[in-house]
């Protein structure tokens, strides 16, 4: 347990004591939060050796799949074992609506997580568990390797951005022989506040590292300035697995060596414990924000015991009076009532936004087959609009909590696509549409036989593409009709979902105003009880209390500067 843990502790013993139930509360939720590991994001373009790179840091060559396109939707989460477990394996978690989880074993997991067990991401998979047992990982670390592609959109880019909402710093791996494409130039900036490793991987091969590195500095002051300090590291993962398995030692420490692994694992340990400062100076904010709460009852009687003992009483009457006629949920619901009306205009527009970008990139996956893939392309498109329409929303709930009571923080929702349009379904061979496609598709082979035995003229081959152009309409019509259906539910039914949601999280923060409020009356009729004690007493019993809290919160400010100065994040 750290210091600042300990330190805790004490206060929370002492809120508990108070009968102090919000300030307690408040200190457990912060004290479980700043137990989290270092969360590390590793993205990069497609065939950049992402995969590669993880399984030679952590000397697995054959962890994660390696094949040059993995699937298009899922990332992996490499972590150690959980306390009191020994046994490592791997758990594959579905979109939302394919059932619960599933255990796998890690020979497994290309089934899962590649291109050829997965193609197109058939199967569904929202990300996979990996655990593997490792100094680095048992230290604290969490790698989130994320699926590679040329443009990084689309899906891509929505499995990117659900990985790195939880990370901490993200492992930008590109190829070292180029500098930062101007792709992942914005992918890195687009991220938001948070450090940033650079490896350039596979410097096995010819190509001039340093300049790549130079040029790529250029670009990032240029797009990101605040990232621009690196570190940037030559590495290859084909070096550092040959090291593993050489058996020479020296041989094996210079492999290694060369590999610059070994550089790269000492950046993530740095990581690590950057995480570990941060998250004990936000509970170190948190323990000396419970002091000065439970620190108020006791000033109040010392504030007391030098005035008019009568004035005094009546004026702890007087604001029990005001506390007792509060109405915290009416006085939220007017507040967030202005901004729900705002959010459903601006979910109405990018409800509209959404559906013509779908629209128009529907002509360019019919013409390449990939038609298969729209349900979980739209499902992905519209859960990055619900997930943002939510954090909109909870961000305007919280402002609002917090214009009553500044310490009130309103803990942040799951924001999961509703299940009013979780279920599409994409209708292609039915009907006469799905009949006539069939008979197109079988056609289509047929003739193409035909003319390689027989060799017939062009006029059939001209057929063979009309009949290519008429399916290829078809299945616009299709997509067209399955976009349109997907439109109208989401149009009829997110926005009573949001007003839903934002009832929730209104009720929420009423609940914890509430709360305080209550405290609040606790502590001011002890106060008053109290008031009927000898004041001599009183003071003194005061007294003591407030040099244990002081005691406590120079323990704090001792532990704030033993933590250094903070590392302030970029913009």
């Amino acid at each position: 347990m750290s210091a600042a843990h300990a330190l805790a502790n004490e206060v929370y013993r002492l809120a508990r004591e108070q009968r102090a139930a919000e300030v307690a509360r408040r200190l457990l939720a912060a004290a479980r939060l700043a137990t989290g590991p270092a969360r590390v994001i590793v993205v990069g373009p497609r065939s950049a050796g992402k995969s590669s790179l993880v399984n030679a840091l952590l000397g697995r060559e054959q962890l994660l799949p390696v094949d040059d396109d993995v699937a298009s939707n899922v990332y992996v989460r490499v972590h150690a074992p959980d306390p009191g477990q020994s046994h490592e394996g791997a758990t594959v978690h579905f979109a939302a609506d394919r059932g619960g989880p599933r255990e796998i074993s890690l020979e497994e997991l290309a089934e899962w997580a590649a291109e050829s067990g997965n193609p197109d991401n058939d199967k569904r998979v929202a990300f996979v568990d990996v655990r593997v047992r490792h100094p680095l990982l048992a230290s604290g670390l969490v790698l989130l390797d994320t699926p590679g592609a040329g443009g990084l959109v689309g899906a891509h880019a929505q499995a990117v951005l659900t990985a790195a909402r939880d990370s901490d710093a993200m492992l930008v791996v590109v190829e070292h022989m180029a500098p930062l494409s101007d792709t992942v130039l914005s992918l890195a900036a687009g991220l938001g506040p948070r450090r940033a490793l650079f490896a350039f991987n596979r410097t096995d091969q010819p190509g001039d590292t340093r300049r790549s590195i130079d040029d790529s500095r250029t670009g990032l002051a240029r797009r990101a300035p605040d990232l621009s300090a690196g570190p940037f590291l030559p590495t290859s993962a084909l070096l550092a697995l040959d090291a593993s398995d050489e058996p020479d030692p020296e041989r094996a420490a210079v492999l290694h060596q060369d590999s610059g692994v070994g550089l790269l694992a000492g950046a993530l340990r740095g990581v690590i414990v950057d995480v570990r400062r941060a998250q004990a100076r936000q509970l170190l904010t948190e323990v000396a924000a419970a002091i000065r709460s439970l620190a108020a009852p006791a000033q109040a009687v010392l504030r007391a015991a030098s005035s008019d003992p009568l004035a005094v009483l009546s004026a702890l009457r007087k604001e029990i009076k005001r506390l007792e006629s509060l109405r915290p949920s009416a006085q939220l619901a007017r507040r967030v009532s202005r901004e729900e009306i705002r959010l459903q205009r601006r979910l109405e527009g990018r409800l509209l936004d959404l559906r013509q970008d779908l629209d128009r990139s529907t002509h360019h996956h019919v013409a390449r087959r990939a038609l298969s893939s729209l349900p979980q392309r739209t499902e992905q498109a519209y859960g990055a609009l619900w997930h943002e329409t939510v954090q909109e929303a909870h961000h305007a709930v919280a402002a609002a909590v917090s214009s009553l009571s500044p310490t009130i923080v309103l803990p942040v929702p799951e924001a999961g696509l509703p299940g009013a349009i979780r279920h599409p379904e994409l209708v292609r061979d039915s009907g006469r549409t799905g009949r006539i496609s069939r008979l197109a598709a079988h056609l289509e082979r047929l003739l193409i036989s035909t003319i390689v035995i027989y060799r017939l003229p062009f006029a059939i081959v001209q057929t063979i593409g009309d009949m290519q152009q008429h399916r290829e309409r078809l299945d616009r019509e299709s997509a067209r009709q399955y976009l349109g259906e997907v439109y109208d539910q989401a149009k009829q039914n997110l926005p009573h979902e949001l007003s839903q949601q934002i009832a929730e999280m209104t009720e929420q923060g009423a609940e914890l105003l509430r709360g305080e409020r209550d405290e609040r009356l606790q502590a001011l009729r002890a106060s008053v009880h109290a008031s009927a004690a000898p004041g001599q007493s009183r003071s003194a019993s005061a007294q003591r209390y407030l040099a244990e809290l002081r005691r406590l919160h120079e323990r704090v400010t001792e532990l704030h500067a033993t933590l250094g100065p903070q590392r302030e994040p970029p913009q």
